[in-house]
């Protein structure tokens, strides 16, 4: 929790990915993800036993 940016607000949430992963968040997020539509998968990496993935959302 040292990590948090300044702004975060009072609330955690734990992310759950099925079986696989629970994290703490403090930000936003979708439902589903059908709520975004398309977007596309920049990167990712996988080190120190931490998977990474980067995307972006097309722009409106």
């Amino acid at each position: 929790l040292s990590q948090l940016p300044d702004d975060a607000g009072d609330t955690i949430r734990i992310i759950k990915i099925g079986d696989y992963d629970a994290c703490p968040c403090s930000g936003v997020h979708v439902s589903s993800t059908k709520e975004i539509g398309k977007f596309q998968i920049i990167s990712t990496s996988f080190e120190d036993g931490i998977l990474r993935v980067r995307f972006k959302l097309p722009k409106e």
